[in-house]
């Protein structure tokens, strides 16, 4: 239905005259729709290897911890159960430029003029992104501890009889064995990052000015403010295909670099 509509113009009440590819045209030469999916691919690059390492460096921590292990995830965890409009809120006040801890620590050691955050074109997506990886770690630390947990131990144990150490048996066995599950990941990673929405229109609201709309704020105004839905279809349909296009990329660069346990 989204894909028929992005052919013509409805406006969500009783306008719908089919336009042919109008709608296409009109998006590659809108500046916002530019923006927006700029803003997009910024976000997705930094956001999925920083949550991807955190995510990966606690399940590596959590899975050498002998005591209280089980408490250590579930604290991890937490954010990722936590309301985004709860997290939303909470880090706003936590990135307020004169009364926010963020700043006050960073006044702290000595810097005079700390980042404006949110209220900042230049800082707002950072800000954005730090909220992001905080949230989305836990939930995929998990992820990652299942693929851990899966690997078979005599291949720890045959590789420390042949004198390898802890950094040896990373590189060696953990990584290339756990290969499958951060493909699994990264793919997961990808296609969330091109979908946030909710701290977007709880924080900046995809200011200022336009340095955090993402595609999915974008839809949202164009179909639900503007009432422009076969406009707002279009751009659905080619978030659509960047998603697909990502995925399939992905699944056949598998063959490459992901090492499946016989």
């Amino acid at each position: 239905m989204c894909f028929g509509l992005s052919f013509t113009d409805y406006d969500g009440f009783n306008t719908m005259d089919f336009t042919g590819l109008r709608n296409y045209v009109e998006l590659f030469g809108n500046d916002s729709f530019r923006i927006a999916l700029k803003n997009n691919l910024v976000f997705a690059a930094v956001c999925v290897p920083l949550t991807l390492f955190f995510s990966l460096t606690m399940a590596l921590l959590v899975k050498n911890i002998t005591k209280g292990a089980g408490l250590f995830k579930t604290l991890l965890f937490f954010p990722n159960i936590t309301s985004y409009v709860a997290v939303a809120i909470v880090w706003t006040m936590l990135f307020h430029p004169q009364s926010g801890i963020i700043n006050r620590i960073i006044m702290a050691f000595g810097v005079n003029n700390p980042p404006q955050w949110l209220i900042s074109s230049r800082w707002a997506l950072p800000a954005v992104i730090i909220v992001m990886v905080w949230k989305s770690s836990g939930y995929y630390m998990i992820l990652l501890l299942g693929g851990l947990y899966a690997i078979p131990a005599h291949l720890y144990e045959s590789a420390k009889m042949d004198g390898a150490g802890r950094l040896r048996s990373l590189i060696s066995i953990t990584l290339p064995m756990l290969t499958p599950t951060i493909l699994f990941v990264i793919i997961t990673l990808l296609i969330n990052s091109f979908q946030v929405f909710d701290i977007i229109n709880i924080m900046t609201e995809g200011g200022p000015g336009r340095s955090t709309n993402m595609l999915a704020y974008r839809i949202y105004l164009e179909a639900y403010k503007y009432f422009k839905f076969g406009y707002a279809s279009a751009m659905s349909v080619i978030l659509f295909l960047i998603t697909l296009i990502i995925t399939v990329v992905l699944f056949q660069s598998q063959k490459k670099w992901v090492t499946y346990m016989q």
